[in-house]
């Protein structure tokens, strides 16, 4: 029978150990056959009577080996471009790719250009309009405004799909699926989409691509 040795007095010689069976079994240093074990070793032993025979101390397994950690792969795509260059890629070379990466400053620097893209058109044409007539009841005022409009609608259609595009990156960059940019035609999903656009980039290749920065990582 297997068990565990439980107390053992050196001064006495005497001893208990608990056996497999829920039992308890009194033993003597004579019986022991070799090295005594130690408190919470485990023995094999035969049971007579309440008592413990022949008992054998078990060579405890050695432990398995901690299970080494894969390595992170960590590389930089090294580039580190302007808010305008980031946007005219971004509405040029990456009109429609969603693959890869988009850190912080390739996000925002799209975001700032797209927007002064639709409000400066509009904004001159109001002034334009101002100008011609305060009041903005005549036909020319009207049509100068209306042509403010048109270029805002323009813009906006054109940039529909690289706004998309970029937060699905902005997504990836830090290790999310870019389906979640479904979650911005959900109440309060807007506000899930503005927190992602401010964290800062994953600092480790994921399976998305590299980090988006300079090496060392140093900027936005």
């Amino acid at each position: 029978m297997r068990g565990q040795i439980l107390t053992f007095d050196a001064d006495t010689g005497g001893g208990l150990i608990s056996g497999d069976d829920g039992n308890r079994y009194a033993f003597s240093a004579l019986d022991v056959r070799g090295d005594m074990p130690a408190v919470g070793s485990s023995v094999d032993f035969v049971a007579a009577e309440g008592y413990a025979r022949e008992v054998i101390g078990l060579a405890s397994a050695s432990p398995a080996p901690a299970p080494q950690a894969a390595p992170v792969t960590v590389d930089y795509t090294g580039e580190d471009l302007s808010l305008w260059a980031y946007f005219v890629r971004a509405v040029t070379q990456r009109y429609a790719d969603g693959n890869g990466r988009a850190r912080r400053k390739e996000f925002w620097g799209f975001t700032l250009f797209a927007y002064l893209f639709l409000i400066v058109p509009i904004l001159l044409c109001w002034v334009a309009a101002a100008s011609i007539d305060p009041s903005m009841e005549s036909d020319a005022s009207a049509g100068v405004f209306m042509v403010g409009f048109f270029v805002f609608c323009l813009f906006g259609l054109a940039l529909i799909i690289p706004s998309i595009v970029v937060q699905v990156r902005r997504l990836h960059d830090v290790g999310m699926s870019g389906w979640l940019y479904l979650l911005g035609f959900v109440p309060f999903g807007g506000v899930f989409l503005f927190v992602v656009a401010l964290m800062p980039s994953q600092q480790q290749t994921n399976q998305y691509g590299p980090v988006p920065t300079p090496r060392p990582y140093g900027g936005i």
